[in-house]
């Protein structure tokens, strides 16, 4: 499940073992340096919730953060001789899309189809050219459905990511 609020957005998700996530999604920048600030910091964050904080009632509340880059990208040159970037590799959009798991999958599918009835220099002709359409259309999905939030305007993270020039620098390609 996901929840907006100011300063980013709250992933919760149940992992095997009867255990669970919650994930605080924001801009690097907004994140404190001090490990005591950051998670007094991300506590607040968590308050602002409802959907996702009810679930975690009667959890114990974490006394470490891990602090991760999950900022879309993809791959600048995702073909050369004799390999293809698939999956994440490729395309790593933001976690909020959702198309991770489902552009690997379809990457594996279609790449393994398409090598039993394409030369290789066409393969990666073909994998460039459809790098370059998914991440012009995920560009596109992606400024529309950060643009629907509309409760935080003045906040910086939502305003930050609402602006196309935002999205587009957040959405770098890789080397």
């Amino acid at each position: 499940m996901i929840e907006a609020v100011p300063g980013g957005w709250f992933y919760l998700a149940a992992l095997p073992g009867n255990e669970i996530i919650a994930v605080f999604m924001t801009l690097a920048t907004l994140v404190p340096s001090e490990r005591r600030t950051r998670l007094r910091w991300w506590l607040e964050a968590l308050a602002q919730t409802t959907v996702v904080r009810n679930p975690l009632n009667g959890c114990c509340l974490p006394e470490t953060l891990s602090v991760t880059n999950a900022r879309a990208s993809f791959a600048r040159s995702g073909a050369g001789d004799r390999w293809l970037a698939i999956g994440d590799a490729r395309i790593a959009p933001d976690p909020l899309s959702g198309q991770g798991i489902i552009w690997a999958i379809d990457d594996a599918a279609s790449t393994m189809e398409l090598m039993t009835r394409t030369e290789w220099r066409d393969l990666a002709q073909h994998m460039r050219a459809r790098t370059a359409s998914e991440v012009e259309a995920y560009l596109f999905e992606r400024s529309r459905v950060y643009l629907s939030e509309q409760r935080f305007k003045n906040d910086a993270y939502w305003s930050a990511v609402s602006r196309s020039s935002a999205l587009d620098r957040d959405w770098a390609p890789r080397a």
